[in-house]
């Protein structure tokens, strides 16, 4: 029997590899644009207030930055050092795929840009405050501060993905790469983290 973590990593890695895959040779994927037409709420002010819901870069940095200092104040160097992967890992599977796929954005505000897949929002969002989530399952102990923390931030999650849905600024088939994306490179900083951390705790 497979080992745990081998398991769940090619449970993640393989619906992730085809829909990437997929995604090199067809600007959309079967169902997206029926799918969206259905969700993509119609009335503009709240498209655009559900639009503003967006992890650019300045705000992933922030983000980044935020988690990283509360790591350093605590002196957890190996906590530290799982936050800064965090930035090579959005370089492998959010810029580099926008940049070799280049999917059209759907028509709406962001129309004509081609940074459409995956979706950087619903990556980053599992990036960093899935690691915050598990950061949090390690460090805090009382459960009625640490459980209402990680569901939040586990809704937190979801709702970014689907904004960018509802929204019309991505494709379903984007927010899902995202999500399935920030999840394989979390559970690669994760097992770091755990191997550094049993030497260094």
């Amino acid at each position: 029997m497979l080992p745990r973590f081998t398991l769940t990593l090619l449970l993640i890695l393989l619906p992730t590899a085809t829909l990437f895959s997929l995604s090199l040779f067809h600007n959309t994927l079967p169902g997206d644009q029926p799918l969206l037409d259905t969700l993509r709420i119609h009335h503009q002010g709240w498209r655009a207030f559900l639009a503003w819901f967006d992890i650019n870069p300045i705000a992933s940095l922030s983000m980044t930055a935020f988690l990283l200092t509360i790591c350093l104040l605590r002196r957890a160097m190996t906590d530290a050092l799982a936050v800064l992967l965090i930035l090579p890992a959005q370089g492998l599977v959010i810029v580099l795929p926008k940049l070799l796929i280049a999917r059209p954005r759907p028509e709406g505000a962001l129309f004509g840009n081609t940074d459409s897949f995956p979706s950087g929002t619903a990556a980053t969002a599992v990036l960093i405050l899935g690691l915050a989530i598990y950061l949090a399952g390690l460090h805090i102990t009382p459960s009625r501060l640490r459980i209402p923390l990680q569901a939040a931030l586990t809704t937190a999650i979801i709702a970014l993905g689907i904004f960018r849905i509802l929204s019309g600024e991505h494709y379903p088939s984007d927010v899902l790469a995202g999500w399935l994306a920030g999840a394989l490179s979390l559970l690669i900083i994760t097992a770091i983290h755990r191997r550094l951390f049993q030497k260094h705790p």
